[in-house]
């Protein structure tokens, strides 16, 4: 796993295959704690655990940092996401009005 950051503002972590990367989640710094803008991982690599290693990744890190919550936004169409999400310790705390 790599870390790339910026000023500690940004911490980003990626998993490379053979110098490709086929995965990564960023972590940026938000005034109440940690905030997850985005975790991708290559199609071809779906349903392989890489998404929950780098979740699980980012949570620590989070951790060590001293956030004490950890928020990101997911579209209610997006089902296989949340159940992501809620499969690795998240909880729907609230909706947002488009």
């Amino acid at each position: 796993m790599l870390e790339l950051s910026k000023e500690g503002r940004v911490i980003v972590r990626v998993i490379k295959k053979r110098e490709e990367v086929i995965g990564f989640c960023n972590l940026r710094s938000w005034p109440s704690g940690g905030w997850i803008d985005l975790i991708a991982v290559r199609p071809e690599y779906h349903n392989k655990g890489l998404g929950s290693l780098l979740l699980a990744d980012i949570k620590e890190k989070a951790k060590s940092t001293g956030y004490w919550k950890l928020s990101l936004i997911v579209s209610e169409k997006e089902k296989s996401v949340i159940l992501f999400y809620q499969r690795n310790g998240f909880v729907i705390v609230g909706d947002m009005i488009d």
